[in-house]
Formats: C-alpha cells, structure tokens, sequence
C-alpha cells in the first residue's frame, strides 16, 4: 500500500515500512539528512548514513535514472513508525535483479542508535519475502563478514543457512531459497 510522501511499492512491516529508493530518494539523501527527511516525512538521526551500505549513492541514482524498473532491486529505506515522529533506521536491499540462475544477493545496514532492537531482522525477513514471492527468484544469498556476529544471526532467524562455499574474499556466504 502506497503512503503519502513514502512513494510506491511500501512493504509494511509490524513495526516499518520499506521504501524502495528511487532516484529523488537517494539524491535528496546526498544532499543532506534534511532534504531526505522533507522528501520521506520522517526524522532521520544524527547517525545517518549507515555503515555498510554498499554500493555508492550517487551511483545507485544514476542507475535508477537510467533503469527505473530497477526500483525494489536495489536497497530500500527503512522507517521505524514505532518511534514518534517515524525515523529512518536503516537502508538495505537487493544489488540488482535476480540474476539468470534466480539469485539475488542482499546487504544491509542499520544506523548504529538503532541497532539491536529487532528492526534488521524485521526489514529482512519482509524483504526475503518480497524477493522469493517473484517467480524470477529461486534464492537470496548474502556474504557477511566472519566477525559480523549480529548480521549472521539476523541471517539465520530470516531463513538463511549457510553454503558450503565461501567467497575468494573470505567472506562467508549465506543462501535462502523458496
């Protein structure tokens, strides 16, 4: 369900709503914590942005420009609407489409005033959900860091388990599939 200033495609959660950037959305958050927070309707901390996000924002924009059916394949901003006024928690998602064999690869970043209260594996779990519900995709992997401890737990309460495999970067590699 759509809401007022968030754009389209919301996934609501108990707790969130996911919004899937759009190029407003990341330029508005490269000019400034108030610019995002006018386009959003929503408060976002001191913290922002997360660490670990990923790919660059400017970056992302320019490929939503040019890709615009590429919206929900790439992060998406998390709000907390148990906070009054909602604040903007997180942003994570997906590197792209589903690639030939069905796979998507997720990451994901909490601000660090927010982390440990649940919202990560919240906005996973809705967004593992979102991803295997299109036909396209037969799994979700993520590549955590052998110290991210917190981010592996997230992954094993979402569903993840993980591969035999290993990334030639040392990471560790995590699968969900249907």
């Amino acid at each position: 369900m759509a809401k007022q200033g968030l754009g389209r495609n919301v996934l609501d959660t108990p707790r969130m709503a996911l919004i899937p950037s759009s190029s407003p959305h990341l330029q508005a958050d490269l000019t400034g914590r108030e610019e995002l927070a006018a386009l959003l309707g929503v408060r976002v901390p001191p913290d922002w942005p997360p660490t670990l996000v990923g790919e660059d924002r400017t970056a992302l924009a320019r490929r939503l420009d040019r890709q615009p059916k590429l919206t929900g394949w790439l992060p998406w901003y998390w709000v907390a609407h148990d906070d009054k006024p909602p604040v903007l928690v997180g942003l994570g998602g997906f590197g792209g489409p589903p690639d030939q064999d069905g796979c998507v690869s997720l990451s994901y970043s909490v601000v660090t005033s927010h982390q440990r209260r649940g919202y990560a594996t919240e906005a996973v779990g809705a967004l593992v959900s979102w991803a295997l519900g299109a036909s396209s995709v037969q799994q979700v992997e993520a590549e955590p860091l052998p110290r991210m401890l917190d981010s592996i737990a997230v992954l094993e309460r979402t569903g993840f388990v993980r591969a035999d495999t290993s990334s030639p970067t040392g990471l560790w590699r995590f699968v969900c599939t249907r």
